[in-house]
């Protein structure tokens, strides 16, 4: 992985993305919004930026702007209410919150809600494009579901799709040009 930032012309690199964001981020501005699109590898992109953020004592909230699954060993608040949601804030450096979704999964809270919340946190990390487990993805019109005032978008894409055939590797393949083999 690559971590530049473009400053008239030259780049400075960073090895990992915790030191680009202490040192980009947190001087910044506060909460500092983070979108991850694609495909193959979001959830795990979200969950480890987070969990390494909140553990430098960071608050972080995770959310998504479509759907995703809940990870059970977090123990998402999915009730909706702000309050539950403060009140784990104020216990624990990282907090994961959603609506419940269709299948174990978890979808975008309250608009309102979440405008509420945002601010008391450090961090906002949030999934914002589905893929339906592809590896790949293209994406449609209407996505990635991006909230106004984002600071970073982190694209993700899956290795298990090394080797497989764009129409069994692709979400939404068909919009593509690709001949399907």
């Amino acid at each position: 992985m690559f971590i530049r930032k473009s400053e008239n012309g030259n780049f400075k690199e960073y090895k990992n993305i915790k030191d680009a964001l202490f040192e980009e981020a947190l001087p910044q501005k506060r909460p500092f919004l983070i979108a991850i699109v694609g495909a193959g590898g979001k959830t795990s992109t979200l969950l480890n930026l987070a969990e390494t953020l909140a553990c430098e004592e960071k608050k972080v909230l995770c959310f998504t702007t479509t759907h995703m699954q809940s990870p059970p060993q977090w123990g998402a608040v999915l009730s909706g209410s702000e309050k539950e949601i403060l009140d784990k804030a104020q216990k624990n450096h990282l907090v994961i919150t959603g609506l419940p979704g269709d299948r174990r999964g978890m979808k975008m809270p309250d608009e309102k809600v979440l405008k509420n919340i945002i601010p008391h946190f450090d961090f906002c990390i949030y999934e914002a494009d589905g893929s339906r487990r592809h590896p790949i993805k293209i994406p449609a019109s209407y996505e990635p579901v991006i909230l106004p005032k984002t600071d970073l978008v982190i694209v993700c894409a899956g290795l298990s799709s090394i080797g497989k055939t764009m129409e069994k590797a692709c979400h939404r393949y068909e919009l593509s040009s690709i001949p399907p083999h």
